[in-house]
């Protein structure tokens, strides 16, 4: 089998994996955060069965924002007398 992958215009590696019937699209590069971007599978083949084109859309998760962020500290601010090896 056979297959062509594209996906907003980034260059792409794509496989077909003929045990499990499937295949891998990878972008070459990372994907933007919330951006919309639109697959198109064409050209697949098993012989003289072509398949017909099929195009979806899916929407990547906002960018990340939250800054990071100190949820415990020990020994405590102003600590005397901490031992130099735990026991």
């Amino acid at each position: 089998m056979s297959a062509a992958a594209r996906c907003g215009g980034f260059p792409e590696t794509s496989g077909y994996n003929p045990t499990t019937r499937t295949v891998t699209f990878t972008p070459s590069a990372a994907l933007a955060a919330g951006t919309q971007y639109s697959v198109t599978v064409s050209g697949a083949t098993d012989g003289s069965n072509v398949m017909d084109p099929l195009t979806w859309s899916f929407t990547t998760a906002a960018a990340d924002t939250t800054k990071p962020t100190v949820t415990g500290r020990s020994p405590a601010a102003g600590a005397t007398n901490v031992a130099t090896m735990r026991r």
